[in-house]
């Protein structure tokens, strides 16, 4: 029940095809997406391939401005439909500045879109950690 209370409470938005959640630090991401540890990939010019139903990204170094927007490509071939529903969460990375937040996540046969908003008041410096689970694929 405590980790239905975690989810419950952590819930930042609710997208077109996505949930997010921002958790306060890798341990918690590890409490609750248990089976995503290991499966993992990390992003160059803003794209990574992944085909697990859960994994954890890293990207590749943001300069992402305040108020601006970083648009992440995923491909998945577990992603079957345009209507598949993809749990966001995020923590972690080398950046110290800005806040990056999952604003919304379209998706396709073998992709989704992950559009991200740097919600803090300085640019990121570094790189940024965030995980996903397929709900319905």
């Amino acid at each position: 029940m405590k980790k239905h209370l975690l989810l419950l409470s952590a819930l930042v938005a609710i997208g077109t095809t996505g949930l997010f959640l921002a958790t306060p630090n890798a341990d918690a991401q590890a409490r609750v997406f248990p089976n995503a540890a290991g499966k993992t990939a990390t992003s160059t010019a803003a794209a990574a391939t992944l085909n697990q139903v859960t994994g954890i990204i890293t990207t590749e170094a943001l300069a992402t401005t305040a108020g601006a927007a970083y648009t992440f490509t995923l491909t998945n071939s577990e992603i079957r439909s345009a209507n598949a529903t993809i749990f966001i969460w995020g923590a972690g990375g080398t950046n110290t500045a800005g806040v990056l937040v999952p604003v919304n996540v379209v998706s396709t046969a073998g992709s989704a879109t992950i559009t991200f908003r740097n919600a803090g008041p300085a640019t990121l410096n570094g790189t940024f950690i965030f995980g996903f689970l397929l709900l319905s694929p």
